[in-house]
């Protein structure tokens, strides 16, 4: 129990860097799923519309 009031503070931080590296893995892993482009520069010269990253949405 000593330990955890001693080191309260780095746990907290270590809680929030991993909820916002959570969340910003979550939100590629749907972008993905919903085959969304990782530019808006258009598909002609892009190297993700080799895979039909951008076929959905008709860009």
């Amino acid at each position: 129990m000593e330990w955890l009031l001693d080191n309260y503070g780095n746990i907290i931080v270590c809680m929030i860097v991993g909820a916002v590296v959570t969340g910003a893995l979550l939100s590629v892993l749907h972008d993905r799923k919903n085959r969304k482009c990782g530019c808006s520069q258009g598909c002609a010269n892009c190297p993700a519309s080799k895979n039909n990253c951008c076929k959905k949405s008709g860009s």
